[in-house]
Protein backbone atom coordinates (compact mmCIF):
# COMPACT_ATOMS: atom_id res chain seq x y z
CA UNK A 1 0.00 0.00 0.00
CA UNK A 2 1.27 3.49 -0.84
CA UNK A 3 2.19 5.89 1.93
CA UNK A 4 -0.67 8.29 2.64
CA UNK A 5 -0.23 11.86 1.49
CA UNK A 6 0.06 14.07 4.58
CA UNK A 7 0.06 17.85 4.30
CA UNK A 8 -0.65 20.84 6.49
CA UNK A 9 -3.52 23.17 5.65
CA UNK A 10 -4.95 26.26 7.27
CA UNK A 11 -8.61 26.78 8.15
CA UNK A 12 -9.97 29.93 6.52
CA UNK A 13 -13.13 31.99 6.67
CA UNK A 14 -15.57 31.35 3.84
CA UNK A 15 -18.61 33.55 4.36
CA UNK A 16 -20.17 32.57 7.68
CA UNK A 17 -18.41 29.20 7.59
CA UNK A 18 -14.87 27.88 7.86
CA UNK A 19 -13.21 25.94 5.07
CA UNK A 20 -10.02 24.11 4.32
CA UNK A 21 -8.36 24.02 0.90
CA UNK A 22 -7.25 20.59 -0.26
CA UNK A 23 -4.55 20.13 -2.89
CA UNK A 24 -5.21 18.33 -6.16
CA UNK A 25 -2.64 15.74 -5.09
CA UNK A 26 -4.50 15.14 -1.83
CA UNK A 27 -7.83 14.76 -3.63
CA UNK A 28 -6.25 12.41 -6.17
CA UNK A 29 -4.70 10.31 -3.38
CA UNK A 30 -8.14 10.02 -1.74
CA UNK A 31 -9.85 9.21 -5.04
CA UNK A 32 -11.98 12.37 -4.83
CA UNK A 33 -12.54 15.31 -7.15
CA UNK A 34 -13.82 18.86 -6.75
CA UNK A 35 -17.60 18.76 -6.36
CA UNK A 36 -17.70 15.22 -4.96
CA UNK A 37 -20.21 14.51 -2.19
CA UNK A 38 -18.36 13.76 1.04
CA UNK A 39 -19.29 12.77 4.57
CA UNK A 40 -17.70 14.84 7.34
CA UNK A 41 -17.37 13.28 10.79
CA UNK A 42 -16.11 15.27 13.76
CA UNK A 43 -14.87 13.93 17.08
CA UNK A 44 -12.81 15.78 19.70
CA UNK A 45 -9.55 16.77 18.03
CA UNK A 46 -10.26 15.07 14.68
CA UNK A 47 -12.25 15.73 11.49
CA UNK A 48 -12.59 12.92 8.95
CA UNK A 49 -13.66 13.49 5.34
CA UNK A 50 -14.69 10.43 3.31
CA UNK A 51 -16.69 9.75 0.16
CA UNK A 52 -20.42 9.93 0.86
CA UNK A 53 -22.37 6.69 0.77
CA UNK A 54 -25.38 6.36 -1.53
CA UNK A 55 -27.81 7.99 0.91
CA UNK A 56 -25.59 11.03 1.47
CA UNK A 57 -24.86 11.38 -2.25
CA UNK A 58 -28.58 11.25 -3.04
CA UNK A 59 -29.34 13.91 -0.42
CA UNK A 60 -26.56 16.13 -1.80
CA UNK A 61 -27.92 15.73 -5.34
CA UNK A 62 -31.38 16.79 -4.15
CA UNK A 63 -29.90 19.77 -2.32
CA UNK A 64 -27.88 20.79 -5.40
CA UNK A 65 -31.04 20.66 -7.54
CA UNK A 66 -32.90 22.72 -4.94
CA UNK A 67 -30.06 25.24 -4.73
CA UNK A 68 -30.02 25.58 -8.51
CA UNK A 69 -33.76 26.19 -8.62
CA UNK A 70 -34.17 28.33 -5.47
CA UNK A 71 -30.67 29.84 -5.10
CA UNK A 72 -31.86 33.46 -5.14
CA UNK A 73 -34.50 32.75 -2.49
CA UNK A 74 -31.90 31.02 -0.27
CA UNK A 75 -29.57 34.00 -0.66
CA UNK A 76 -32.32 36.42 0.37
CA UNK A 77 -33.32 34.26 3.35
CA UNK A 78 -29.69 34.00 4.47
CA UNK A 79 -29.40 37.77 4.94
Amino acid sequence: MDDPLATTARLSRQGNSTGVTLSKEGLDAAGLARGAAVRVEATPGRITIAPADGTDAEAMALFDASLHRYGRAYAILAR
